[in-house]
């Protein structure tokens, strides 16, 4: 089974791939220190293009320019109905916030049929992906959330004997863990990796809201 990637090309939002592989993890780490985005020059917005092109259930879902719980709940239903009807199997890998990063799509075991099924989870995806997109942001942690789940995070990984520094900010923290998680993934013996840590610290933290997302949507006619 390998995950859906649920982000718009070019983006770098976290596709949360714990249930599949541990990995993913540190991929997601990775990116909520903040990687990816289109290049500063760059004049539109990701967020104006996300919204340039809707389908009509996310035009009718944006219209009040926010996303209800239920609105969320039935992007994810949608998006699970096309890529069924496509013939693929989809399996929620569950987590604290609804999204479609969660939701892992089974490709099968026959490589050569995989472009053709991409494609097909990727028009699925077209018709959802704004909705998906505006519930991110609404719903983002806060400052104050993010720190304490920083500080979390450092507690866990002390607690499997991973030494974080005291008083460590968030990239270092991420840092550490990552260091850890590579020498464990190396063959080196020692302490626990820290993945229980850090799953449940990326499904805290979430996935980055989308650049220039909140200003195209206040534009959106």
């Amino acid at each position: 089974m390998m995950p859906v990637d649920t982000a718009p090309p070019g983006l770098g939002r976290c596709v949360r791939a714990m249930a599949v592989v541990v990995v993913g993890v540190a991929f997601c780490l990775g990116v909520l220190a903040g990687c990816g985005g289109p290049p500063a020059e760059q004049k539109e917005s990701a967020g104006s293009r996300l919204l340039a092109t809707l389908s009509a259930y996310e035009r009718d879902a944006l219209a009040d320019k926010k996303v209800s719980r239920a609105e969320m709940q039935k992007a994810l239903q949608k998006f699970t109905q096309c890529v069924e009807a496509a013939g693929l199997a989809v399996v929620d890998s569950g987590g604290r916030q609804l999204s479609l990063d969660r939701l892992q799509v089974d490709y099968g075991s026959d490589m050569s049929t995989y472009d053709a099924s991409e494609k097909k989870v990727q028009t699925c995806r077209t018709d959802v992906d704004a909705v998906d997109a505006v519930w991110t942001m609404q719903n983002a942690p806060t400052a104050d959330e993010r720190r304490r789940a920083v500080d979390t995070f450092a507690a866990c990984l002390r607690r499997v004997g991973i030494a974080v520094p005291a008083g460590a900010g968030q990239d270092e923290v991420e840092r550490v863990y990552r260091d850890s998680h590579e020498k464990k993934a190396g063959g080196e013996s020692g302490s626990d990796s820290g993945s229980g840590c850090a799953t449940n610290y990326v499904d805290t933290m979430g996935p980055s809201a989308m650049e220039g997302l909140a200003d195209a949507l206040k534009a959106l006619k």
